[in-house]
């Protein structure tokens, strides 16, 4: 079988978030991470930027307030913003329940800072040591100059369409595309160009790949390299957010 990449539910585990994909598995192009949080108290000392990478949030359940300069958004699932880089920003749950969320940086990398920074906290460090550390990756209070693009923001849905462009590559600067969809094609197919990523929102996401046969419930995210011959379906109830990576503009 081709060298597929597959994250189960009860994997990728790193302090309280879950490590999706990184520059070893994306070819560089985005760091993929998962995390379930509760609801929070606005709280302006979580304001920072990022130097070099676009951060992007996907809601999967739950509600999420993100604030970008001097805008603020809420959201339930299917909401996605993407920050571009050097635009101050904060994100938090609200309502009364749970949310859980993808995050989405390009260029990947930023996933060293995420492990680094974890460890730290359960070996005791304090918060001035991990913004030392944060400084390394870009991460800080402050840009060294404005962004040079705006937020984009993708509300949710009002019914659930069959299939949905949530982001297409003019907006990730080729990085990726990200599509909903409760209905993927069954016959045999190969993409040439661009590996595709499936997380499994909901149900179960069944992959046959030179003759092996992967089911993925889910939570589960898995890879499926370029080149490689697969057939894909979705169970019954069951949705998806596909990435598609590079995510070719107009396409």
């Amino acid at each position: 079988m081709s060298a597929v990449h597959l994250v189960r539910p009860d994997e990728g585990i790193v302090g309280p978030l879950r490590i999706l994909a990184g520059a070893a598995q994306t070819g560089g192009r985005y760091f993929a991470l998962e995390w379930e949080t509760l609801p929070s108290s606005p709280d302006p000392r979580s304001f920072h930027v990022h130097e070099a990478e676009s951060e992007s949030e996907y809601v999967v359940s739950g509600e999420r307030e993100i604030s970008c300069g001097d805008e603020t958004w809420r959201g339930r699932a299917g909401f996605f913003v993407l920050v571009p880089p050097r635009a101050r920003h904060t994100m938090r749950t609200v309502d009364d329940a749970p949310s859980r969320w993808l995050h989405f940086f390009a260029p990947a990398g930023l996933e060293r800072f995420f492990v680094e920074r974890e460890r730290m906290k359960a070996a005791g460090r304090g918060v001035a040591e991990i913004a030392k550390v944060a400084a390394r990756f870009g991460v800080g209070d402050i840009a060294s100059r404005p962004p040079e693009r705006e937020p984009f923001v993708r509300p949710s849905a009002s019914d659930e369409a069959t299939r949905r462009v949530v982001v297409s590559g003019e907006e990730t600067s080729g990085a990726y595309a990200l599509v909903e969809t409760s209905d993927l094609r069954a016959d045999q197919h190969v993409h040439a160009g661009q590996d595709e990523a499936f997380y499994v929102i909901a149900g179960e996401l069944i992959l046959e790949l030179d003759g092996d046969r992967i089911v993925a419930p889910a939570r589960s995210f898995v890879i499926v390299p370029r080149g490689t011959n697969r057939r894909h379906r979705l169970g019954p109830a069951s949705r998806c957010l596909a990435i598609f990576s590079p995510g070719v503009p107009g396409h």
